[in-house]
């Protein structure tokens, strides 16, 4: 996904998502409800038919010239195509699988496909990557794998967390640059020494209703998740996590991070109606691709250690085959021409994503212009990431997390209040599918 977007029309997004979820059954029924068989190769110019691609995310996640080569190697597959905004795409995709007439191929986040999966949405593309890939060969390439060693998603790019700063700011008050071997407290007194009232800076953004630099985030770096290793059980009632938030919330209530409500005014990037910055913040690769950041003077770090360890968040954006459709075969030689070198380092001029092709990314983080100067800090972190807390309802837990936890970042009701009812809300969801 285009992970730094605002997660909006969320509401409207379920309520697709459940009438598309009531008429899985039948999808499902009619594909056959047992393993997808290995598949055979076939050679290029044996492979005709009609494929329908969903290029979730637009043109620039998905450039033109990489559909081009396509058609040219397989010039007798028809291809029609849906693109549009991530948000409105994944809704019409939601849309078609509800009519029974869902794309043959189309991407979304690792904790979505391992959400579709089960529900007999996508096909197991384990046979295909034991065939055609080597593992070593890519980031990530197990992501949307599930606890049976099902592979619901190929990944397309990576989205890694990484400590953003502001040269400038850290200048201007004589601090030094982070340093891989910073720790959380060197972050806290970093984001009180930028942190100037006179300049409209706040020292940290902090970011608490995102859940990928934050809620999720910080409990990892207090040594505990929110969800325990088999992501079947909710931890928000543990006491690290409350540790874990009561120093997220920390810079906020110190006045080192913008309060909830403003946040948006006062971004580490400064965009078109900021009213200030943040000096600091925890940042997707790809929200180097939002324009604020072309004016912008930065580089990046490794996010810092915590009390407990190091970690960070970790995103594979997958590509996923239908279970209905009727030109598998070519909607997985799409994923392997995706996977190249080639088209990878295409994909990444736009900024979006990491490569997942390890070649790839060597080559995009070396050669790509600055900033920031140590682009290669995103691949060192993967060293230490980990998964966005995926399993079968991703959707479901995080969105009663954040729908809950808010409430306590923006004062409304105290932390451990609010992590008791995360608790009994998360659980339920999980219940759902967990214990059915």
């Amino acid at each position: 996904m285009t992970m730094w977007q605002a997660r909006g029309g969320e509401h409207t997004r379920r309520a697709v998502m459940r009438g598309a979820l009531a008429a899985v059954p039948a999808v499902a029924a009619a594909c056959g409800g047992g393993a997808d068989a290995t598949p055979k190769p076939s050679a290029p110019g044996e492979m005709a038919g009609k494929l329908s691609l969903a290029l979730v995310g637009g043109d620039q996640q998905h450039p033109p010239t990489i559909l081009e080569g396509f058609r040219a190697k397989f010039p007798k597959v028809q291809i029609e195509t849906i693109s549009g905004a991530w948000t409105p795409t994944l809704d019409k995709v939601a849309e078609m699988v509800a009519a029974g007439t869902p794309p043959d191929l189309w991407y979304g986040e690792d904790g979505r496909a391992t959400g579709w999966g089960p529900r007999g949405w996508i096909r197991d593309l384990a046979p295909y990557v034991k065939r055609d890939l080597k593992e070593s060969d890519y980031y990530a390439l197990g992501a949307a794998r599930d606890a049976e060693g099902r592979l619901w998603g190929v990944a397309g790019d990576l989205q890694v967390v990484a400590l953003f700063y502001n040269t400038s700011a850290l200048g201007e008050v004589g601090l030094k640059p982070p340093t891989p071997d910073w720790k959380l407290d060197d972050l806290v007194d970093a984001a009180r020494r930028l942190t100037d009232p006179a300049k409209r800076q706040f020292g940290f953004f902090a970011q608490p209703n995102y859940i990928t630099t934050s809620w999720y985030l910080f409990p990892k770096l207090f040594g505990t998740g929110v969800l325990d290793e088999s992501g079947s059980k909710s931890q928000f009632n543990q006491p690290k996590v409350l540790q874990a938030y009561q120093a997220l919330m920390g810079f906020i209530e110190r006045g080192h991070a913008p309060p909830v409500a403003d946040q948006g005014k006062y971004p580490f990037a400064p965009a078109q109606g900021a009213e200030g910055r943040s000096a600091l913040s925890f940042g997707i690769y790809g929200a180097m691709a939002n324009p604020a950041y072309r004016e912008h003077t930065f580089d990046v770090e490794l996010v810092p250690t915590g009390p407990a360890t190091r970690w960070t968040t970790v995103i594979a954006n997958v590509w996923v085959i239908g279970k209905a459709s009727t030109m598998p075969d070519a909607a997985w030689e799409w994923i392997k021409w995706h996977s190249q070198a080639e088209q990878q380092t295409a994909r990444a001029s736009s900024g979006t994503g990491l490569p997942m092709n390890k070649k790839a990314a060597d080559e995009v983080v070396s050669q790509a212009p600055a900033p920031p100067q140590n682009r290669r800090a995103f691949l060192k972190s993967l060293d230490f990431a980990g998964s966005l807390g995926v399993n079968a309802v991703w959707q479901e837990w995080r969105t009663a997390a954040q729908n809950e936890l808010i409430k306590a970042f923006r004062g409304e009701v105290s932390l451990p209040n609010v992590l008791q009812e995360t608790h009994r809300l998360v659980q339920a969801e999980l219940d759902k599918f967990y214990k059915r």
